[in-house]
């Protein structure tokens, strides 16, 4: 959550008050509650400031970057989602008592199959 006052800094301070009757809260960084005198009496302040500081990212080349999946291994994914998929259709058209489309999803299953076997 970022903090309310600047919307920069991460908000670490969490104040609740009643203010002319009213219940208010507040997110805020350490910055804004020391500002607004709001964040004295926090004994973590200045640790929780150090550990909400963003740390600086190492560039990593994109060459040194390796796909996580082979291309072999992404077809394989993309059938079985489109075989799930297929599957769904099939259920929802038997549960709609939709007969004509669930034959056309069926064979629509098969000639998968079928490819995915002689692909093998």
């Amino acid at each position: 959550m970022k903090c309310e006052n600047c919307g920069k800094n991460y908000a670490v301070i969490h104040y609740r008050g009643i203010v002319n009757g009213r219940a208010q809260e507040a997110h805020l960084c350490v910055n804004c509650a020391a500002a607004l005198g709001r964040g004295a009496e926090d004994p973590f302040g200045a640790l929780a400031a150090l550990l909400t500081e963003e740390a600086p990212q190492p560039e990593i080349p994109p060459e040194a970057a390796a796909p996580l999946l082979t291309e072999e291994e992404r077809a394989v994914l993309r059938a079985e989602r489109e075989r799930n998929a297929l599957h769904m259709q099939l259920t929802q058209a038997l549960a709609a008592e939709d007969y004509e489309r669930a034959a056309e999803v069926r064979d629509a299953l098969k000639r998968l199959d079928e490819q995915r076997s002689e692909s093998i």
